[in-house]
């Protein structure tokens, strides 16, 4: 009987070794094994063969395979095995290598083919790189956005008052209240607040310690409204100072205890409940400016005259009253402008206008501007708000932005009366009727109702023909 599955008619009791690479019968006693390592001793990776060269398949080998089991085994790379003689192909294959556990064959890879990463793999795992690239970006910014802001971050504490700083200079307490009577009769513990409402009591200072700036800035969600006040430096308010209540000038309660004594002041005469503060030097506000590239401010034929004067950058002002776009010098010398008539109310009015100018500019701003500026302010911004509350109101920024800006101060015009007195080197504001000033403000900030006697703005000034 004669085995035909293989190529060509061999007797029934011989088989094909392909690894020796020719026929073997059992009257042969078998083939003699070529010189490979013992079973299950294969070299390991980097490690020589015995003869200190790679071994060399039988050149025989491809033309001398059995159609089925060795094709399969050539395809899952584990061909590489001695067949033992005297035995079927059937009882080699049930012993050889190809059965084994998994963990053994770990790293017999000879034979196989890589598979080709398709064009849709290739085009996720694009997208996954980009997003992991986008995230760490992102990340990072946090990071720094996170540290950036906490260094702007200083908490409110009382601080230490200096008496002698509150009054003028070769006065006694007692002298001052003789000329202002009435110390501390204005004081109230009773402070108006609405969760809608968000007060920031912005204080500019220059590099002298002194402030000509204190506006409340007021975030009206109820009303949609970002509204504007200003406190003129000049008014003679109750301090509380560190041996006594004190009546003398609102700007030097800043003198005597900084930022705290200038909200528990305003706080204590005027009733109102002042949430967070920021305190900044004049030099942000040019540099804000700048990165704006100016800011649009109407202005009258004297204020005109009154920049040329003061600033002189080959660039002078042409045209008499009209609306200019301001460089951040001009812009700082118009703010700060208290001679072009109605002395401190109109210099008032005029930080008022360029602060509604530089709100209006950021409206048009870009992502990437908008940064530049945060990064330019923070050495010249302290702020009670610590990252996550700042954090929170950049994001809520632009939707603020969009509110209708309305504008006061205290005093008003029907409840304020100027004195001059020498001793103290000039004039001062009294409000003869405190509580109606509480109520105005009130009406204000919280009951949207601009109340009478407010002073006009620069450009509502310019367009009556003042």
């Amino acid at each position: 009987m004669m085995y035909n599955d293989l190529r060509g008619s061999f007797p029934i009791h011989s088989i094909i070794l392909a690894r020796c690479g020719k026929l073997i019968t059992h009257e042969e006693g078998g083939c003699p094994m070529p010189n490979y390592p013992p079973r299950g001793g294969r070299p390991k990776r980097g490690q020589p063969s015995p003869k200190g060269k790679r071994r060399k398949r039988p050149a025989a080998y491809d033309s001398r395979k059995p159609s089925s089991y060795l094709e399969r085994d050539k395809r899952q790379g584990y061909i590489d095995r001695p067949y033992r003689a005297g035995q079927s192909f059937e009882e080699n294959y049930s012993n050889s290598y190809a059965k084994r556990a998994p963990a053994e064959r770990k790293g017999r890879t000879m034979g196989k083919k890589k598979k080709k990463t398709s064009v849709g793999r290739k085009v996720v795992n694009a997208v996954i790189i980009v997003f992991c690239v986008l995230f760490i970006a992102m990340g990072g910014l946090m990071v720094w956005g996170h540290s950036a802001l906490s260094s702007m971050y200083k908490p409110l504490s009382d601080g230490e008052i200096d008496d002698n700083n509150i009054l003028p200079s070769g006065l006694t307490q007692e002298e001052v209240n003789a000329i202002l009577p009435g110390a501390g009769d204005n004081l109230t513990d009773d402070l108006i607040s609405d969760k809608d409402v968000y007060n920031i009591l912005l204080v500019g200072a220059d590099d002298d310690g002194n402030s000509d700036t204190m506006m409340l800035i007021s975030i009206d969600n109820k009303h949609q409204k970002l509204k504007m006040t200003s406190f003129m430096r000049d008014t003679v308010v109750d301090i509380p100072g560190k041996n006594g209540i004190y009546r003398y000038k609102l700007n030097s309660s800043f003198n005597a205890g900084g930022v705290p004594l200038v909200i528990e002041t305003i706080e204590r005469n005027f009733g109102v409940n002042i949430d967070k503060y920021a305190e900044v030097n004049f030099e942000c506000f040019r540099k804000v400016i700048d990165i704006l590239g100016g800011v649009e401010v109407t202005l009258t034929e004297s204020e005109v005259d009154y920049i040329n004067e003061r600033w002189h950058d080959g660039n002078p002002l042409t045209g008499g009253a009209g609306t200019y776009k301001l460089d951040s010098g001009k812009a700082l010398v118009h703010a700060r402008n208290r001679s072009s008539g109605m002395w401190d109310y109109g210099r008032t009015a005029r930080q008022r206008d360029v602060i509604r100018a530089t709100i209006e500019g950021f409206k048009n701003t870009d992502v990437v501007s908008m940064l530049r500026i945060a990064a330019s302010m923070m050495p010249y911004v302290n702020t009670d708000m610590n990252p996550q509350e700042l954090s929170q109101l950049i994001y809520k920024a632009p939707t603020y932005m969009n509110y209708e800006m309305e504008e006061f101060r205290i005093p008003t015009n029907n409840n304020v009366e100027e004195k001059t007195v020498q001793e103290f080197g000039g004039a001062v504001l009294i409000i003869p009727d405190i509580e109606q000033a509480r109520e105005d403000l009130e009406d204000f900030i919280y009951n949207d109702i601009i109340p009478e006697g407010t002073m006009p703005s620069t450009t509502d000034r310019v367009r009556s023909g003042e």
